[in-house]
């Protein structure tokens, strides 16, 4: 039944933080809860921030995340960071312990605009091929780390 979590349903973790793109965020949550081609949907998209209280975006929506930090499902099978204004910040320092998670268990890490800036500034970026938006303020940013 289309809406209804379903357990068996492979979670896929979208990090918030506030000032996020929310454009960056609706098109990929929309494809990751598609039921494709009458298979059934695969994947379940929820959120994550640095607390459950609500958060802004860029573009104005305020959103309720399903999880914070320390409620976070251990159970993901992909964890997304969406790009927006705060990774540069010192608390979204606290996400590295997510991020952390996601490798350890060899889940999906992806990371959009200014949250590609956040892994490198964490050194995840120097010795995996990558994108990001602008070489130099990468290099600037995130150097050797």
């Amino acid at each position: 039944m289309k809406g209804v979590r379903n357990m068996s349903y492979q979670k896929v973790l979208f990090v918030l933080l506030d000032d996020y793109a929310d454009w960056e965020a609706g098109s990929l949550a929309a494809a990751l809860n598609e039921e494709p081609e009458g298979q059934g949907q695969k994947f379940d998209v929820q959120t994550v921030s640095l607390t459950k209280d609500p958060i802004k975006s860029i573009g104005g929506f305020t959103v309720l995340p399903d999880y914070g930090l320390d409620d976070a499902p251990e159970d993901f099978a992909g964890l997304i960071l969406i790009g927006g204004n705060s990774w540069r910040k010192e608390d979204s320092k606290r996400v590295m312990e997510l991020v952390d998670k996601a490798m350890e268990k060899q889940a999906v890490l992806g990371a959009i605009c200014d949250a590609t800036v956040f892994l490198g500034m964490n050194g995840l970026l120097n010795d995996i091929p990558h994108t990001s938006n602008d070489l130099e303020d990468l290099k600037e940013t995130a150097g050797d780390s």
